[in-house]
């Protein structure tokens, strides 16, 4: 087998796995890839479409560039060790031809990146004449190949660059400001923020932070809160991720059916409610293996109803992102804590009742929505 096989060979796992999981926990409840493929793949294309387009209103634009521009670290962060075959670097080593390990990474990486295509196909149909036009969306290939590259060979400057632009999409950007980001000083500017976090010294600013914390009298509780999310990383980020293609799609559906927006609203919380008390699984997991240990500590109760409200964080955290798309805010708050709160209570008595539950309480909070709206 040569080295490109193997490392094909090695890609191919873990994706399979992935989807396997996906499957395994419900998330294809709000993952419809199997059945909605051509829907799917339609809302990409039209997104990207808005996106590049300049006559579109820049403030129905710069949504879509943060989302990408988030979906494509979190997509890079769920298969970098897959990509670069990390639980078989010492077999890869022995295998002639891992001298190019750095260019057969990005090469994977480039073939099995959902989001570099789209746009580079959309450009390339475009007349060459209006290329010279089109230096801000020609730079958007090159901004998504700098977070590849970064996400591949920088994880952690790549965690600060993911955070910059996630507080960035949480602030009510003016439509000048939203201008100015979607022009070509716009988009390289964030190449630079990209750059700029490649030369800040992460390990030792992160190595203070654990010593200050370490200083800090904090409860056991949140040091078991934090090895559950250390334990069940990968899936956290796999939940983040579906969960801002949620989004992404929830805002695209409501600038197209403005006159349905509360509903489109309304089932965009649900999806990500269902998303935030999917995490009740590991969480279980974590509670069944751990039992005896968590019954011997001094405030077990403590620590219990700490891991039980990470679903809700969860969930609130990820209705942060989306508020500032919508309306109705309190109504569908309480529709999220309602809709967590019956999965969880459901999932931590039958696993198996988790998908019943999330559609039960979607078509609830749906109907509950309608009705309380009116």
């Amino acid at each position: 087998m040569t080295y490109w096989q193997m490392r094909l060979a090695l890609l191919r796992h873990p994706i399979s796995a992935a989807l396997a999981a996906v499957n395994q926990s419900g998330l294809f409840v709000v993952a419809i890839m199997g059945t909605a493929l051509p829907a799917v793949f339609f809302l990409i294309l039209l997104n990207f479409g808005i996106l590049l387009d300049a006559t579109q209103p820049s403030p129905s634009r710069l949504p879509i560039l943060l989302h990408l521009i988030l979906l494509q670290l979190l997509l890079i962060g769920l298969m970098r060790d897959a990509i670069l075959g990390s639980k078989a670097r010492l077999l890869l080593i022995s295998v002639p031809g891992h001298q190019a390990d750095h260019k057969v990474s990005m090469l994977l990486a480039t073939l099995v990146n959902p989001l570099l295509w789209p746009p580079l196909f959309i450009l390339l149909s475009t007349s060459p004449t209006n290329w010279p036009l089109m230096g801000a969306q020609w730079l958007l290939p090159v901004l998504l190949l700098g977070i590849q590259w970064s996400g591949l060979f920088a994880p952690a400057p790549s965690l600060v660059y993911l955070s910059l632009i996630f507080l960035l999409s949480l602030l009510p950007l003016s439509q000048p400001m939203a201008t100015w980001l979607l022009s070509e000083q716009g988009m390289i500017t964030l190449l630079l923020m990209l750059l700029l976090c490649q030369k800040l010294p992460i390990r030792t600013l992160f190595n203070r932070l654990q010593r200050l914390l370490s200083h800090l009298p904090l409860p056991v509780s949140s040091y078991i809160a934090q090895s559950v999310i250390r334990q069940e990383l990968h899936g956290l980020v796999l939940r983040l991720t579906l969960a801002l293609m949620i989004v992404a799609a929830g805002h695209l559906v409501q600038t197209q059916v403005a006159q349905f927006s509360g509903e489109v609203q309304t089932l965009t919380v649900s999806l990500l409610a269902v998303i935030a008390a999917s995490w009740q699984l590991p969480l279980n997991r974590f509670l069944s293996a751990k039992r005896e240990f968590l019954l011997s500590l001094p405030q077990s109760k403590i620590c219990r109803a700490t891991l039980l409200g990470q679903p809700l964080l969860l969930g609130l955290l990820l209705f942060q992102f989306w508020l500032h798309h919508g309306e109705h805010c309190w109504l569908q708050i309480g529709l999220l804590i309602m809709q967590i709160s019956l999965i969880q209570i459901v999932t931590i008595r039958a696993e198996r009742q988790f998908v019943l539950a999330s559609l039960i309480s979607t078509c609830a909070a749906m109907v509950l929505f309608v009705t309380l709206a009116n």
